[in-house]
């Protein structure tokens, strides 16, 4: 279930910082576009009800480490002014990568699979 809502949020963060999850999931293969900073736009970002606080800002981290892997670091800030660090090291291989975040209380993983170049 926390893997679940994980990607939710993710997805969610992604559409808020002018990346498409699907491209977000290539970027592994050949999209250098993918790495660099990424700062937050409010205005394009969205929260199904019943979802976590709307983040009012938030900057993205994408680095290329090599040999396939991928770095991404986030940090926010929600409505409710509550700051949150999150951090993972990644192959697009489908495969379960842990991930580390302030206030975790339990494991958590990430996986993430290319599904096209688009």
């Amino acid at each position: 279930m926390r893997n679940s809502s994980l990607f939710l949020v993710a997805g969610l963060l992604l559409s808020g910082f002018g990346v498409g999850a699907a491209q977000a999931q290539s970027a592994g293969a050949t999209d250098k576009g993918y790495f660099g900073d990424w700062k937050m736009n409010p205005a394009k970002s969205s929260v199904s009800a019943g979802g976590p606080p709307l983040n009012i800002s938030g900057t993205r981290h994408h680095e290329d480490l090599g040999n396939g892997f991928m770095l991404v670091q986030l940090k926010n800030v929600n409505a409710n002014g509550e700051s949150t660090f999150t951090s993972y090291v990644f192959k697009a291989d489908g495969k379960q990568y842990p991930s580390a975040a302030q206030k975790q209380t339990a494991p958590v993983t990430v996986s993430f699979t290319i599904v096209d170049p688009y």
